[in-house]
């Protein structure tokens, strides 16, 4: 018989209720994300706020929200909090099924729809429209979600490219997921866009490209310990996006140019 998982911030909300009978509780046990131990519950302390484990383990209530509580289907705690549960609660846990244990159980549910769409047009080898491809890339990297938004964002150029649309924004989410996780192939994912005209780069979208290119290169030359080749790849590609003259103020264009300037006078 499969257990019953509850998220941590519903378990708090049932203890914090009046009609909440704590020893309820007594004999599940609770997933602590941020020790990773599995904390077996002997008691609850609502006065001092903590939850107390079989071997003298004290986790404060405000550490729930990090945490799941596995419970058997059948034990008397199952009905007390589900009756805690709201519509919009059981959507997310819902989403959250769906999405399954590869994802955190730590994304905020006001971005579960979106990444929730987002896995879905993944699995389905779909491309989702321009807004929506937006709000998930926000979402994702809201939740520090850069391997999995890499898996989705290279499935929707795929897609894109295959059925010739557009694609530049998904280029910059690409190269902006590829950034934040390290990856050395940041600046062709950018350079890549750059240079094809089937992928429809509007003026602000080439100098968002250009602009996370030069931070790759920047990244890359500040690594290899100073190949003048690379430095001078940056200063290119930040030129590009200087040339826009109504991208010139944006924070992230001034940024990298204060960043190269730091390396001394403009090599070229």
């Amino acid at each position: 018989m499969s257990e019953i998982l509850f998220d941590g911030s519903l378990v708090l909300r049932w203890l914090k209720s009046d009609k909440a009978e704590l020893s309820l509780i007594v004999g599940c046990d609770l997933d602590d994300d941020v020790s990773g131990e599995l904390v077996t519950v002997a008691g609850v302390d609502r006065e001092r706020q903590v939850v107390i484990g079989e071997r003298g383990q004290r986790m404060p209530f405000a550490r729930l929200g990090k945490c799941q509580l596995i419970a058997s289907p059948d034990h008397p705690v199952v009905p007390a909090i589900k009756a805690c549960v709201s519509p919009l609660d059981r959507r997310d846990e819902d989403l959250r099924k769906v999405l399954g244990p590869m994802f955190p159980s730590s994304i905020a549910a006001s971005d579960l729809p979106a990444i929730h769409a987002a896995e879905l047009s993944r699995r389905e080898n779909r491309l989702l429209d321009k807004d929506q491809r937006y709000r998930a890339f926000r979402a994702l990297q809201h939740n520090k979600l850069h391997l999995h938004g890499l898996e989705i964002v290279q499935v929707w150029r795929a897609e894109a490219q295959a059925r010739g649309l557009p694609w530049a924004d998904i280029a910059f989410q690409l190269a902006t997921f590829l950034r934040d996780g390290f990856h050395a192939a940041k600046a062709a994912a950018a350079q890549e866009a750059l240079d094809d005209p089937r992928a429809g780069a509007s003026p602000a979208e080439r100098a968002r490209l250009a602009t996370v290119q030069a931070g790759a290169l920047i990244e890359k030359f500040t690594r290899r310990g100073g190949e003048q080749a690379d430095l001078i790849a940056a200063w290119n590609a930040i030129g590009l996006a200087w040339a826009i003259e109504k991208e010139r103020d944006h924070p992230e264009v001034r940024a990298v140019y204060r960043k190269l300037e730091t390396f001394g006078p403009d090599p070229r």
